[in-house]
């Protein structure tokens, strides 16, 4: 849905005839912060946790 407003929202801004420029500007920005923290949580989710495949070696003296 956020993808769809931001899209809605840039083109409404390049057929815009009203003041509201500021606003929109301030939706589309906000938007974009959702997008982001959306992202980054959704890739975050997707990379689930790392384990190891092989166990730790033997601990030798160097």
């Amino acid at each position: 849905m956020n993808l769809g407003g931001w899209a809605v929202g840039l083109v409404r801004w390049y057929f815009q005839d009203g003041d509201d420029g500021g606003a929109l500007s301030l939706y589309l920005a906000w938007a974009g912060v959702n997008l982001a923290i959306l992202g980054s949580s959704v890739g975050l989710a997707a990379a689930g946790r790392r384990k190891l495949k092989t166990g730790a070696g033997p601990v030798t003296d160097a």
